[in-house]
């Protein structure tokens, strides 16, 4: 998978965000050309200002046991 495929992805799940009233920010972490994780802000569903992509990520990550500290 190309860098801009993988872009492509991003963008569209930040698209998503944006349909549903949430700002468009989105993050994919891949591995390799594997999705491990995806996530989009959602601060206004969740009523919480810091329900954002990156960190919903990392979360997930952690709870999959994936990214340890």
């Amino acid at each position: 998978m190309t860098v801009n495929e993988k872009m492509s992805l991003v963008l569209a799940l930040a698209e998503k965000a944006l349909q549903n009233n949430e700002l468009p920010i989105a993050c994919i972490i891949f591995h390799n050309d594997t999705i491990i994780t995806q996530s989009c802000t959602s601060e206004i569903e969740d009523k919480r200002l810091l329900v954002h992509a990156e960190i919903k990520a990392l979360i997930e990550l952690d709870q999959k046991g994936i990214c340890t500290f």
